[in-house]
């Protein structure tokens, strides 16, 4: 059987205009709330807490921010430069990498939508080591984690997953 080619994606070479990124939002499904719950939780489980928690908190949030916007400038980390293939597909998934240093590895999954407007839909974010996960149920956590990813996708598509003109969602470049 002939094997598809693959989506390499628009994040995989520098843009002089960054790619729209958009937060899936609607119905129940918010990823900012994700992610910042997400962080947050890990930081706790380190027994962070007070201010402490607040500051790692933030730095950690930003920092996944902060990666996304790289992306949608096309500015890989240097091991993940040229072919930035999807994870799996239909839909077409990628996975952005996050390290926590102390505080765990994190990963982010997201689409780009044929025809753009957004460019790319973050759908979810979870933490990859997790504790109270055995390292050998990790692999099954994350690919419920990325269906999960194509559920949102699909059930958003009506919806543009929230993305509307001058959208609150959308992380600005």
């Amino acid at each position: 059987m002939k094997e598809l080619p693959r989506r390499v994606s628009i994040c995989a070479s520098p843009r002089a205009v960054p790619a729209t990124v958009h937060r899936a939002r609607f119905d129940a499904i918010d990823v900012q709330r994700e992610i910042t719950e997400v962080v947050y939780e890990a930081l706790r489980a380190k027994g962070l807490k007070g201010r402490g928690l607040e500051v790692q908190g933030a730095h950690l949030v930003g920092e996944v921010l902060g990666q996304l916007k790289s992306f949608a400038k096309g500015r890989l980390p240097e091991g993940r430069r040229g072919a930035f293939e999807p994870v799996v597909s239909q839909p077409d998934l990628w996975e952005i990498r996050v390290n926590g240093r102390r505080f765990g590895a994190f990963r982010l999954y997201h689409a780009e939508p044929e025809g753009g407007d957004p460019d790319i839909v973050v759908l979810r974010f979870h933490q990859k080591d997790a504790p109270g996960i055995p390292s050998e149920s990790m692999s099954d956590v994350q690919n419920q984690v990325m269906a999960d990813a194509q559920m949102v996708f699909e059930s958003g598509l009506s919806q543009r997953w929230g993305h509307v003109d001058h959208c609150a969602a959308c992380l600005e470049s």
